[in-house]
């Protein structure tokens, strides 16, 4: 009973280094202790034919900069957007303030 509590413990302590991840297009195997990160390869057929092919160290995939382009063209129209919206409420806030100035100063 020992013994299989002690390879329990050993198997999960082998296991748990590795932590698997997806950003929606690809899957990935990352090694807590080591750093190695590994991609499947896609061979075309079923899930378990796929393959992880480890990253050298200090590349990045060319999908990544593509969607950091597309955040930051994003962020932009954001800013842009949200200052439009920003001006067009304090414009409606200064106009409705006007009116309740107005409406007061005709009860007096």
């Amino acid at each position: 009973m020992k013994i299989y509590v002690l390879i329990a413990i050993l198997a999960q302590a082998l296991c748990a280094q590795w932590v698997m991840f997806s950003d929606g297009v690809d899957t990935y195997l990352y090694n807590d202790q080591s750093g190695d990160v590994y991609v499947r390869y896609k061979k075309g057929g079923k899930n378990y034919e796929d393959a992880f092919i480890k990253m050298p160290a200090g590349i990045v995939p060319k999908v990544e900069s593509r969607a950091e382009s597309k955040r930051e063209s994003i962020a932009d129209k954001t800013t842009e957007s949200s200052k439009k919206q920003n001006l067009e409420a304090i414009q409606k806030s200064q106009e409705l303030l006007r009116q309740s100035i107005d409406s007061s100063s005709l009860l007096e």
